[in-house]
């Protein structure tokens, strides 16, 4: 396994002929292959997880609900410029205000 480690294509070379090899070398691929898979199911399961926690954090937001429940924020949000402003802000960081109401009086 060291030299496989180091060197695949020689060891390879030096042992591909012997079927104990390829044997051991199927099971490991297939215990990796397992582990792997396990990893990422178990990843994929942290991660809904997670999302449904800050699903229900967002719940019990004012503001949250407003932005859900109020169809003018909702129209106001859909904007073209306006979402261009909050993805900046989401993504990016601040904000020149100055330059948003310089460039975009409509946003502002």
């Amino acid at each position: 396994m060291t030299e496989m480690g180091k060197n695949p294509k020689e060891a390879m070379e030096k042992y591909g002929n012997n079927p104990e090899f390829r044997e051991i070398m199927v099971e490991f691929s297939k215990l990796m292959g397992e582990h792997f898979e396990g990893v990422a199911e178990k990843k994929k399961k942290e991660e809904e997880e997670q999302r449904k926690k800050e699903e229900e954090q967002l719940k019990s937001d004012p503001v949250y609900n407003i932005i859900q429940s109020d169809d003018r924020v909702k129209e106001f949000i859909a904007d073209p410029e306006v979402k261009e402003v909050l993805d900046h802000l989401r993504y990016k960081g601040g904000l020149d205000l100055q330059e948003v109401m310089r460039d975009k009086p409509a946003v502002a």
